[in-house]
């Protein structure tokens, strides 16, 4: 009976080891992250600086304490916090977990905005420095004359303006329809003209293919809206409009010279 134990219990432990040894391949991989089990919070910091009508940066002495910054949800749409930005530019909001926008304004400044980012936290999440420009205060006084230069295949726009000592550029936006405007859906296009220091009268030459490419055919009336443009109108204070595609322009004069001649028939 002995010999009889001792060949089952010797028979179970091979088994045993038998079986341990098929099932264990290797040593254990790494622990992969474990998801939040909640929502983090944190803070989002930023820095913003404002600019003349000349591109020039105006916080001298950091006194930004008319910039605001709003924080919005961005799933909802309604406002959470809006706060004076710091004497430095700075601003800091505290957050949790979501989808926000941050809204920049002050007084006679294009409004700025960073749209629909995400927190996932925790700690600070530090988004990239906004500029607001300053809404020029001048805009040109009249089209002189407009034609086709067909030898340089141009559009010619000459104008009168005010002179200033500084240069300044103009925005150009063109569509196809008598409503041109900066307004997202009411152009197709936009080109830009540095108008040089000193200057009361100057002439734009915009390359038709420029306004072909925006979709105005040959046969087509393509309508233009002239306003004065900050500097830096096309990277200050400007986003994007989701439902067009296009750009939304805030360091724009208030008004636009949209009256004849500003009107061309494409070649």
């Amino acid at each position: 009976m002995k010999k009889i134990t001792f060949c089952v219990s010797f028979i179970l432990a091979l088994a045993t080891i038998l079986f341990n040894s098929c099932t264990k391949t290797g040593p254990e991989g790494p622990t992969g992250s474990q998801g939040p089990s909640g929502a983090s919070s944190g803070t989002i910091t930023g820095h913003v600086f404002l600019t003349n009508q000349y591109g020039v940066t105006t916080d001298t002495g950091f006194a930004l304490t008319g910039v605001r910054a709003i924080l919005y949800n961005a799933s909802t749409n309604t406002m959470i916090d809006s706060i004076n930005v710091k004497s430095s530019g700075i601003f800091s909001f505290n957050v949790s977990t979501g989808i926000y926008t941050v809204v920049y304004r002050d007084t006679n400044y294009g409004q700025e905005e960073d749209q629909g980012f995400q927190y996932v936290g925790p700690g600070n999440l530090e988004i990239a420095n906004k500029e607001l420009a300053h809404i020029p205060n001048f805009n040109i006084i009249k089209v002189d004359l407009d034609s086709i230069n067909h030898a340089q295949s141009n559009v010619i726009m000459t104008d009168t303006i005010a002179p200033d000592t500084k240069p300044r550029n103009i925005a150009i936006f063109f569509g196809s329809t008598p409503t041109a405007s900066s307004a997202p859906g009411n152009y197709l296009g936009v080109y830009t003209y540095t108008i040089a220091a000193n200057t009361n009268k100057f002439t734009v030459k915009i390359p038709m293919v420029n306004i072909y490419n925006a979709g105005i055919p040959s046969g087509a009336t393509a309508y233009f809206a002239i306003y004065g443009a900050a500097y830096d109108y096309t990277t200050a204070s400007e986003y994007q409009d989701y439902a067009t595609g296009r750009t939304i322009y805030n360091a724009l004069s208030a008004t636009a010279i949209t009256s004849l001649p500003t009107t061309i028939v494409m070649p």
